[in-house]
């Protein structure tokens, strides 16, 4: 056993060693910080010596040193510059040990928190603190690790050092970063959600509750946190049977770990704190931990769409009701003329059920005809997008019937005509009292024309008087010429006036028996009205001049002429020219002035008289049936009827101007032919 001298020579011999080894820094056996702090260490019962100990105490501290996962450097105490580190501080910074040994404590810090982490370092050397977490280190490439490190104040080689321990957990703070972010993207979720979020833990109270939660349920985040679920629910549902089929869907969760499939979305009623009920689409899923399932929660405020498909199927019913319940004839159908919805009257009139027709076509249900016309309007309407009313005769079920139909576009989400809905009314027994009803004004025209022809009888009578008369006295001149054997030439000139007078007579016969002729129902055509006025005011002069009363045309000459039936037309203006006929009092002398001029909507007749005008309180009447101003007997009433009913079936309007006390204006509009 050496003495104290040389063994203390003899370490120090070893520690020049380890120290041009390691910068200054012995091999363990110069490690003096045991319990004795320096003592030397007694020779061993197995009778090794000291110096058999030492070094393999060096050996298995070495081994230790190199072999273990945490970094480890050992730096001055004073000047804090590294002396050496093991392979797994070398691993994680980047440097070689032989690096390491050009740095200091500060050369391995970003420079923004080196200050910090010195101060840190100080406080675990000096026991102030046990140990610095998450301290960022500076690798050689520039990149940064974080690491909980552990400082300890020991002697090395007689000097003191400073050995840190550096444990890696950049992996952790990955994870606790992205945790932290997670959590922050799951707040902002929860907070900026228009949908209500609650979430409870495994004990099945509230844990979270969110701003959208607030405002549906009307409870503040405040009174529900850590309080059972079901007991919230409980308050919010008003009869309890929410609040029970709730809770069974989460034992259903709770068992299962997973949403039922036939149960996915729950829709309750709930109360708010202020009493409003609400109804909510709650969906209850499963949050599975290591402690085992938390349940969370989505509520969706359905009210507004709970109040319009309330409406909404309300509305069904009553439109469901309105088109089962109508008369008239209601269906569907697409561009291919084929029936996509009937109603129940449209079905029994052709003798079925709905059933019975749709997906059938037009040609399966009507003529060939019949279908092409009815088609061919449906797609009219498809393609203009437009409206469309018409009156048919159709056939059904083997009969001829009139129908007033009206057909109407049918759009989808995208405004695009999609199919077209027809109604259709039956309208047979009504056509038929309107022909019928047109036959009896027909009739009536032809009475009223012989009731003002039998009015001219006295004035046909002194018409044909006058040559009649001119032709007897001719004849007998001629008869009392012969019988004096007098001069050949007298007789023929005699007989000569005889046949003018007679032809005279047949052409004022004609003119009447034109005109008291039925009305043509032939289709209308152009009509010039010049002609026909003049005509009219030829047949009436005669007897306007008993009346004392002028009749005068004025501009007719440039009139275009109108798209009328010149029956017709011959019709109202004898009626209009008779009627001032009739105003006139025959005593005091009287004019009525037929004008035309051209006008936007056609060609503007005017009959405007002098006599006297019309009662204001019988203008209101003057177009009606019957209605007359004359005495009993001198008049049917039906004139101005007539012409009103004229003039609407020519396309055109009239209307009057009274002056009483002057006279009147009757105005007359008739349309223009149309263009090509």
């Amino acid at each position: 056993m050496s003495n104290p001298d040389e063994r203390k020579a003899g370490r120090a011999g070893r520690a020049d060693v380890s120290k041009d080894a390691v910068d200054g820094v012995g091999s363990p056996s110069d490690l003096e910080v045991c319990k004795g702090h320096g003592e030397s260490i007694a020779p061993q019962p197995d009778g090794r010596n000291e110096d058999d100990v030492l070094a393999e105490f060096d050996r298995q501290f070495r081994t230790m040193f190199e072999a273990t996962t945490d970094g480890i450097v050992v730096a001055d105490s004073q000047t804090r510059r590294f002396y050496t580190a093991n392979l797994a501080f070398s691993r994680m910074s980047g440097y070689t040990p032989q690096e390491v040994r050009q740095l200091a404590l500060v050369d391995i810090h970003p420079p923004e928190t080196a200050p910090f982490v010195t101060e840190q370092f100080m406080k675990l050397v000096n026991r102030e603190m046990a140990i610095a977490r998450d301290i960022p280190v500076k690798r050689k490439d520039g990149g940064v690790f974080y690491a909980d490190i552990s400082p300890h104040l020991v002697t090395l080689a007689g000097r003191a050092c400073i050995m840190g321990f550096f444990h890696d957990v950049s992996a952790r703070k990955r994870m606790e970063d992205r945790l932290r972010e997670t959590e922050s993207r799951f707040q902002s979720i929860m907070e900026q959600s228009s949908e209500g979020i609650v979430l409870t833990d495994e004990a099945g109270n509230v844990v979270e509750w969110n701003r959208a939660q607030e405002e549906i349920t009307g409870r503040p985040r405040s009174e529900v946190l850590g309080r059972p679920l079901w007991d919230v629910v409980q308050e919010l549902t008003p009869t309890g049977r929410g609040h029970q089929a709730l809770r069974q869907w989460a034992a259903e969760v709770y068992r299962t770990g997973e949403i039922a499939s036939s149960q996915r979305l729950h829709e309750h009623e709930f109360v708010r704190r202020d009493g409003a009920r609400r109804y909510l689409q709650i969906v209850i899923y499963p949050v599975r931990t290591r402690k085992g399932f938390r349940i969370g929660g989505i509520c969706r405020d359905v009210t507004d769409k709970k109040t319009v498909e309330r409406a909404l199927r309300e509305s069904e019913e009553k439109y469901r009701t309105l088109v089962e319940s109508a008369g008239e004839t209601i269906a569907m159908v697409d561009r291919s003329g084929t029936f996509l919805f009937l109603n129940k009257t449209a079905a029994a009139r052709m003798g079925g059920m709905p059933t019975d027709y749709v997906g059938k076509t037009m040609w399966d249900l009507f003529p060939q005809a019949i279908a092409d016309r009815q088609a061919g309007s449906v797609r009219k309407v498809i393609d203009t997008g437009e409206g469309l009313n018409v009156i048919v005769q159709t056939e059904i079920q083997e009969q001829q019937r009139w129908y007033n139909t009206t057909l109407e576009p049918i759009r989808d989400a995208a405004g695009q005509v999609t199919a077209v809905l027809i109604v259709g009314r039956d309208i047979h027994e009504l056509q038929q009292a309107r022909q019928e009803l047109d036959q009896y004004r027909e009739k009536m025209c032809q009475a009223e024309q012989l009731a003002s022809l039998g009015a001219l009888s006295a004035t046909v009578a002194h018409e044909l008087t006058q040559p009649l008369t001119v032709s007897r006295l001719s004849l007998q001149e001629a008869m009392a010429e012969m019988e004096a054997a007098g001069d050949s030439r007298k007789i023929m000139e005699s007989l000569h006036e005889c046949l003018e007078g007679i032809s005279d007579a047949a052409s004022r016969v004609g003119r009447f028996r034109n005109f008291s002729r039925q009305s043509s129902r032939e289709a209308p055509r152009d009509v010039q009205l010049q002609d026909v006025v003049a005509r009219t005011v030829t047949l009436l002069e005669g007897k306007a001049r008993e009346r004392h009363i002028s009749l005068s045309m004025r501009g007719m000459s440039t009139l275009p002429p109108v798209y009328a039936n010149e029956k017709d037309m011959e019709q109202m203006c004898f009626a209009l020219i008779e009627n001032a006929i009739h105003a006139a009092d025959g005593r005091n002398q009287c004019k009525l002035v037929i004008s035309g001029c051209r006008t936007d909507g056609g060609v503007t007749l005017r009959f405007e008289d002098t006599c006297d005008g019309i009662a204001p309180e019988q203008v209101d009447k003057i177009f009606e049936p019957f209605f007359t101003t004359k005495a009993p007997g001198e008049g049917t009433g039906l004139g101005l009827c007539i012409v009103n009913r004229v003039v609407t079936q020519a396309g055109g309007t009239i209307r009057v101007e009274n002056r009483p006390g002057e006279g009147a204006t009757f105005c007359v509009t008739l349309p223009l032919p149309p263009k090509a």
